[in-house]
């Protein structure tokens, strides 16, 4: 253990950082809560790999809500700190994972709006469970790594979180995985970019037409890609970190996907009773 954390863990947890990471965690649970329920009961359409990365951002908050009520004070019970670690180390690469998956049904929706094409929704029924086989084998490649020496289980000198030490096969996992899948979607963003750039005059004419062409989420994605990828970075690389701004940038992952794709106009429109307008059904050229 370094020196920085045998003092950290002396003079016991920030009460104010976990205070902040709190609440910044809890919030971005109910912005993808609520944008979830609202676009679901309202019928407002949505691609269903914008569901899927709702939910994994949600999940990824939820990791870290077990840990609630034990970040200060003695150790929390063995149970809660192995599910807490596992879920903690399974959720990037979850989230990652989902995220790709969303770019891809995007550039597919781009295409199929460009070349009037109809796209088959059986690739991203197939690709969906994708989701759940990432998150399934760190989640257990982790617990039994833990459970194998339990000594191993810790909670952090922050409080914020339980990880497992002198043990590094859960963070490389994770690491690779997050690595790999944010490696495999800035790709697929650069050839959807190219791909636009040379269709720039069937862009100009869809938009012309009022075509649904998702330019701006899009743009979206992009942006969150960097906010919320290098987030996820951070997450693997500074498990260990004790500095409190490292620690709270933690949180900012699951608040990126609240903020960019959970508070949306028809969102606001419906939660403050302005709603009324139909809704279309979403068709294969149809991206919101």
């Amino acid at each position: 253990m370094d020196v920085p954390s045998v003092i950290l863990r002396r003079a016991g947890p920030d009460v104010t950082t976990i205070v902040i990471f709190d609440v910044i965690i809890a919030t971005s649970f109910f912005i993808l809560l609520v944008s979830v329920l609202v676009a679901w009961f309202a019928n407002i359409q949505r691609v269903k790999t914008w569901y899927l990365l709702q939910l994994c951002a949600a999940g990824y908050c939820l990791s870290f809500f077990l840990l609630v009520g034990h970040q200060v004070g003695p150790e929390p019970p063995l149970q809660f700190c192995a599910m807490s670690a596992a879920l903690i180390y399974a959720a990037p690469p979850a989230l990652a994972t989902a995220g790709f998956f969303f770019v891809i049904e995007l550039h597919l929706r781009l295409s199929s709006a460009l070349f009037s094409r109809t796209m088959s929704n059986k690739f991203i029924y197939w690709v969906a469970w994708g989701i759940p086989l990432t998150h399934g084998i760190v989640f257990w490649t982790s617990l039994l790594v833990g459970l194998s020496d339990v000594s191993r289980i810790q909670r952090d000198p922050t409080g914020i979180y339980c990880h497992i030490v002198d043990n590094k096969i859960p963070t490389l996992i994770t690491g690779s995985l997050v690595i790999m899948f944010l490696a495999a979607l800035l790709v697929l963003e650069a050839i959807t970019i190219v791909h636009l750039v040379r269709q720039h005059a069937m862009v100009k004419q869809l938009r012309l037409r009022g075509s649904d062409f998702p330019l701006p989420l899009f743009v979206r994605v992009v942006g969150y890609t960097f906010v919320a990828g290098f987030g996820m970075v951070m997450v693997d690389v500074v498990m260990n970190a004790t500095n409190a701004t490292i620690i709270i940038m933690m949180s900012i992952v699951p608040l990126s996907v609240a903020l960019v794709f959970g508070t949306q106009m028809e969102l606001i429109q419906v939660l403050f009773c302005q709603g009324g307008r139909s809704h279309r059904p979403l068709s294969d050229s149809t991206v919101v």
